[in-house]
C-alpha cells in the first residue's frame, strides 16, 4: 500500500521510537533508524512548500471558476441581444459574430517560391592585343 508522502514520514518516526524503546536493536539499526527520521524530516520540510503552492492553485481554481460564471452569463445576453438585433434590421449580425467558418478539413498549402532565374553569365572582357 502507498501513503503520501508525509504520512510516511510521520509512519517512520512512529517506528523509530518503537525500535529505540527495543532493548535488543542493534548499533547499525540504531544509525539505520537515526538516518530514516533525518531523511523524514527533510521530507516534511520539502512538503511545507508544496503544499502552500497546493492552496494558491486551489484558490486560484476557484476564482478562475467565478469568473467563467460570470463570462458565461455576458457571453449569453450579448448572443441574445445579437438576436434580437436581427429582427430590428442587422439580420447577419449573429451569424458575423459566432458563425462558425467551414473548414475543409485539409490545411491549405503555402505556394511553392517561384524559381530564381539563374544569373547571367559574365561576358569576359576583350582581351588587348597588342602590334608589333
Amino acid at each position: 500500500m502507498r501513503l503520501p508522502f508525509g504520512d510516511e514520514a510521520k509512519e517512520i518516526r512512529r517506528l523509530a521510537v518503537t525500535i529505540r524503546g527495543n532493548k535488543t536493536r542493534s548499533q547499525p539499526t540504531l544509525l539505520a533508524t537515526q538516518a530514516a527520521v533525518r531523511a523524514a524530516k527533510a521530507v516534511d520540510q520539502a512538503l511545507a512548500p508544496v503544499a502552500r503552492a497546493e492552496g494558491a492553485v486551489r484558490d486560484a481554481r476557484h476564482k478562475r471558476d467565478a469568473l467563467a460564471q460570470s463570462w458565461e452569463s455576458a457571453l449569453s445576453a450579448l448572443k441574445r441581444g445579437t438576436r434580437s438585433a436581427g429582427d430590428e434590421g442587422a439580420p447577419q449580425l449573429y451569424g458575423d459574430l459566432f458563425g462558425r467558418r467551414a473548414r475543409n478539413g485539409s490545411r491549405e498549402a503555402k505556394p511553392a517560391p517561384s524559381p530564381v532565374p539563374p544569373a547571367p553569365e559574365p561576358v569576359p572582357a576583350p582581351v588587348a592585343v597588342s602590334g608589333s
